[in-house]
């Protein structure tokens, strides 16, 4: 390929890109306005098509909380407020609205490691986002390196070297912790007003319990429509794979078009 074609090629892409970005940010824009006006369902629409797009921002999501929690869909609500939390963990407006629309489900649950130094520890690995572990491993392990260098070239600064490299075990293992844990990466919302939890994944299985809309829990294995899910306080059972939304969702844009009717 010629370099002039190399080049418009290039533009195409970026003009396609930068687009795509302003019909993003119209629709964003339309769903502010509608939202401001009242009318939560228009907003919902635009903000859902934003997302259909490619927007994937923690205000955009959160705003499409606020309008499911207007509409009053609690359960919807929250797994879009816990998708603005991945994105911004520390946010104090997304943990408020979070913390609130948790506050009005029905299932209390408790997590078995509550009041425990572990529930500190697993607290504080979630606050800190993946982008943010990456950043400190990498300054620290440049760091370590540079001076377990110095150190054997200059045979000095040995304690300077070994207290980094603790520090990168430690975060290390903070990453490995948060990607591992099924609270991180399989965490689900159950988004209809009451589901059976079984003990096999059929109809026929044998009724455990039953939980209901906002009710956060993992999902722990997939089989034939089917998730084996677990709740924070231990229990586990089955339930059908269309009752509960994971939060990270590798089919985000589908979901979106069959909520908006599209499919």
């Amino acid at each position: 390929m010629t370099t002039r074609k190399l080049t418009v090629v290039f533009f195409l892409l970026v003009f396609a890109l930068s687009s795509a970005q302003s019909d993003v940010a119209a629709y964003y824009n339309k769903g502010n306005k509608a939202y401001r006006d009242g009318k939560f369902d228009e907003a919902l629409a635009n903000y859902l098509k934003a997302v259909e797009l490619g927007g994937c921002d923690s205000k955009l999501f959160f705003n499409i909380g606020n309008a499911y929690f207007r509409l009053g869909r609690t359960g919807k609500a929250i797994l879009w407020y816990e998708r603005a939390r991945l994105l911004s963990p520390n946010d104090p407006d997304i943990l408020k609205n979070l913390n609130f629309a948790r506050s009005l489900t029905k299932d209390k649950i408790v997590s078995i490691y509550k009041g425990s130094l572990l529930q500190v520890l697993f607290d504080f690995i979630r606050r800190i986002p993946f982008k943010g572990y990456w950043f400190v491993l990498l300054i620290l392990s440049v760091l370590a390196t540079s001076a377990t260098i110095y150190y054997i070239l200059r045979l000095s600064g040995r304690w300077v070297a070994v207290v980094l490299w603790i520090f990168v075990i430690i975060f290390a293992f903070g990453w490995y912790v948060k990607s591992a844990s099924p609270w991180e990466l399989k965490t689900a919302i159950v988004v209809v007003p009451k589901v059976d939890v079984r003990s096999e994944p059929t109809e026929t299985g044998e009724l455990l319990f039953t939980i209901h809309d906002g009710t956060k829990v993992a999902v722990k294995e997939e089989r034939f429509g089917w998730y084996r899910i677990m709740l924070e306080d231990g229990h586990s059972g089955w339930v059908p794979d269309s009752v509960v939304e994971l939060v990270v969702a590798k089919d985000l844009a589908q979901r979106v078009k069959k909520e908006l009717g599209e499919e």
